[in-house]
């Protein structure tokens, strides 16, 4: 789905269409009661963080697989690994990541937990796969408490969700078969072979 999307156009709409739409202007925020700092706090973010964007982000990757996170990178100091308790931290940074790069290492398996059968600890990969100067890829092991968990259409299992492409992955097969064909039969017309046998 990745490759169909980096190389495909039409692979490529239909995963951007939505959130393109979703996205393309501010949301207007509707907050019950007195709604005023909840409203400036949002607007804060995303003056500091392109929340709006990010979520822009989060929302193309999460389309091209079975889910997508945002890790949120808070203050306090503790490791990753260790679950984000209370409310007092302040929000540092958003990173969206497709399944690609936030692979599920571990869920709760407690059937008396609120949380069964959810992701509780992800591998992530930040960083970017790019060659140069200072370039380079870090793998760091994540709690659930400080990544938000997005999947869509999912089935069975609420954290698994259905890649936007795996309905349509056949037909853009076709596509590409149809096309490159059709410009093969073109060339074979178009440029006929003839050969003249002159008599002895």
């Amino acid at each position: 789905y990745h490759d169909a999307y980096a190389r495909g156009d039409i692979a490529a709409r239909i995963v951007d269409a939505y959130p393109d739409a979703t996205w393309g202007e501010c949301p207007s925020v509707n907050v019950p009661g007195d709604s005023t700092a909840e409203i400036k706090g949002l607007a804060d973010i995303d003056r500091s963080h392109k929340l709006w964007r990010t979520l822009h982000r989060l929302d193309r990757l999460t389309n091209l697989g079975h889910y997508g996170v945002l890790v949120l990178g808070l203050s306090g100091g503790e490791p990753m690994y260790q679950p984000a308790r209370g409310t007092d931290y302040e929000l540092l940074y958003m990173q969206p990541h497709s399944e690609r790069t936030a692979e599920i290492v571990q869920w709760d398996s407690d059937p008396t937990s609120p949380r069964f059968g959810m992701p509780s600890a992800y591998r992530i990969t930040t960083g970017v796969n790019w060659t140069g100067l200072g370039a380079g890829q870090k793998t760091m092991v994540v709690h659930h408490s400080r990544v938000i968990h997005v999947a869509e259409r999912s089935m069975e299992d609420q954290s698994i969700g259905t890649p936007r492409l795996s309905r349509v992955f056949n037909r853009l097969t076709d596509l590409d078969k149809l096309l490159g064909g059709g410009a093969e039969i073109y060339w074979k017309n178009a440029a006929m072979m003839l050969q003249f046998n002159a008599a002895p």
